[in-house]
């Protein structure tokens, strides 16, 4: 299981009086600072400086604007959904945090930030440019990660586990999504959830959500599958090798070191070099 040892990734960023302050709750504080300075901006006429921080495709590919791979999930403006989402945030993310430690928490969120951006920079290739602003597939892919971590946990009043929330909401945004012909949302909603999910269960957590948990099956028997060929490449490799080397030596006792041509004595040249380095680390 891939949890850290320190003590210290476990424990708050620091304390507003008798309240903790962890990364997850720092997330929010700057989440609120960004869409009230956003909102403020674009209610004086200002809103086009923003601009430079929203995801534009076309900007980054062409123009360099690699800082929007990071910026977009910071451009919001107010709205009830951003209420909702920093509740999300405040209500879920503490206890990822708390399970994972600090430092996995950090490197999940970044994940869900940037290789949801990395995708829409393949996706533009394919459909034109595209633009996009806004943490909800991120913050929905932080859901996804408490439902991994705790998929039987029940929710408050309705008695029904997360893991079927989570299906349900899946399936509910998935339709809007698909009525709306909005595949841009569609595919980042589902590469959230599953970049959360696969990350969860790579750090040993069997999560209960069958379908992730065989994806990332998937992936790690192909990854087992990658190390048992090299393996088995080099093996070969080094045993062709030793052949290779036992049939010069046996042509030098034969006839001489004067019977071989470049390639062989560059073969036996690279044999000694390697011969040595191993002397001189043992």
């Amino acid at each position: 299981m891939m949890f850290s040892n320190s003590s210290a990734d476990y424990r708050p960023l620091f304390w507003v009086g008798r309240y903790p302050v962890g990364v997850s709750v720092l997330l929010i504080i700057i989440h609120v600072i960004a869409m009230v300075v956003y909102s403020l901006a674009s209610a004086l006429g200002h809103g086009a400086i923003f601009a430079l921080l929203q995801f534009h495709s076309s900007q980054v590919l062409s123009q360099g604007y690699a800082w929007q791979l990071v910026t977009y999930p910071f451009v919001a403006s107010a709205s009830i959904m951003f209420v909702f989402q920093m509740f999300m945030l405040y209500w879920f993310g503490p206890d990822v945090e708390r399970f994972i430690g600090r430092n996995y928490f950090i490197g999940l969120y970044a994940a869900l930030v940037v290789l949801p951006a990395l995708f829409l920079l393949a996706y533009a290739e394919v459909m034109g440019p595209v633009s996009y602003q806004g943490a909800e597939s991120i913050l929905f892919g932080l859901f996804i990660a408490f439902v991994a971590i705790y998929p039987n946990v029940e929710l408050v009043f309705f008695q029904i586990k997360f893991k079927w929330v989570a299906a349900i909401l899946l399936g509910i945004y998935t339709l809007m999504f698909l009525a709306a012909h909005a595949v841009l949302q569609l595919s980042m909603l589902w590469v959230s959830t599953l970049i959360a999910a696969v990350t969860i269960r790579s750090m040993g957590v069997a999560t209960g959500l069958g379908f992730f948990d065989r994806i990332s099956d998937w992936i790690e028997h192909r990854r087992q599958e990658r190390i048992v060929r090299q393996n088995n490449i080099r093996i070969l490799r080094e045993q062709e090798k030793g052949e290779s080397i036992d049939s010069i030596l046996d042509k030098i006792s034969k006839h001489g070191m004067g019977s071989l041509t470049p390639i062989e004595k560059k073969i036996l040249e690279r044999a000694s070099a390697d011969l040595i380095r191993r002397d001189k680390r043992h």
